[in-house]
């Protein structure tokens, strides 16, 4: 199966299972005209019944499809799997990044959808940066806001390190800007409204993003935002006395960060514009593949206007 379709095969079988057994098989008639796919989801929920209690019972990664499970184990390690299978029933993986890997999971002792996010182990391996790192977590945990995904926890699986956090169902900014020229105006409009109500709270709470683009904006199936990944967030209050690093995306980083100087929270704002740019024009403020490139543009450049782009009312 194409990871596109163990991806539907996985929804399914959650929506499935928490309808009663009677409304399965007219669920499925009703969601699925694909028929591997729905003989899958069948299959599952077939293993499923026979397992008994669901939160309980096997992991779910013991009924995923073999190639999946294989990818899966080669990325993170056999060892890192089955212990974090322990706790986790993983259901699918969602995406491949460079920190790691990040897959939908059920809590096996909450019952509770998450999202995992599986560091790689050359960055779990490095004391120093994961105590760095977990501090800035435990900073992110202050926001809690409709608009702000929340982190729920922080695990070590002997050299592994996972963070479980809010699942949400919908798709990244980027996603729909990488299939769309530019956000139908009303919903940029309004989209824009709620990472910026996002933001407000972090920064009352003394954090700031430092890496807000549309890969760390996520849309739900209602259309409200969550903005993610405040994981690299530092104090504001700590940044101003310590040494900067150059954290954050070439093409979304503020000239200030693009120069390896102290951030706040109008680096968040700077960012927040090019997010917006982008929405509202179909293309980034600032264009080109070479990071050195684009970090010299945004020190040292002003983007076309948006109206050059795309007919905007004033």
């Amino acid at each position: 199966m194409t990871p596109e379709e163990t991806e539907r095969v996985s929804e399914l079988f959650e929506a499935a299972l928490e309808r009663d057994p009677t409304e399965r098989e007219a669920f499925l008639e009703e969601a699925c005209d694909d028929e591997e796919v729905r003989a899958e989801v069948e299959s599952l929920l077939e293993e499923h019944e026979r397992a008994g209690n669901f939160v309980r019972g096997p992991a779910l990664g013991d009924l995923w499809p073999s190639a999946s499970r294989e990818s899966l184990a080669s990325a993170i390690g056999d060892v890192a799997l089955r212990k974090i299978s322990e706790r986790y029933d993983i259901l699918a993986e969602i995406s491949r990044g460079g920190m790691g890997v990040v897959c939908r999971a059920r809590d096996r002792e909450t019952g509770e959808l998450v999202a995992l996010k599986i560091l790689k182990s050359e960055i779990a391996g490095e004391s120093e940066v994961m105590e760095r790192f977990k501090r800035e977590l435990l900073l992110a945990r202050k926001i809690t806001h409709k608009n702000v995904c929340r982190v729920h926890d922080w695990h070590r699986f002997d050299s592994t390190v996972v963070i479980a956090m809010e699942h949400i169902d919908g798709e990244s900014l980027r996603a729909i800007l990488d299939h769309t020229s530019g956000v139908q105006l009303r919903r940029a409009l309004e989209w824009g409204r709620q990472i910026c109500e996002a933001l407000e709270e972090a920064h009352a709470q003394g954090v700031i993003h430092r890496d807000l683009k549309p890969g760390n904006v996520l849309i739900d199936r209602d259309g409200q935002v969550r903005v993610i990944d405040f994981g690299i967030a530092r104090s504001m209050q700590a940044d101003r006395t310590g040494t900067a690093a150059r954290i954050g995306t070439p093409a979304y980083m503020s000239p200030e960060q693009a120069q390896g100087k102290p951030a706040d929270a109008r680096s968040d704002i700077y960012a927040l514009g090019l997010v917006m740019y982008e929405m509202f024009t179909g293309r980034r403020a600032f264009q080109g593949d070479d990071p050195i490139v684009l970090l010299s543009k945004q020190v040292n450049e002003v983007p076309p206007s948006p109206r050059d782009c795309r007919a905007l009312p004033p």
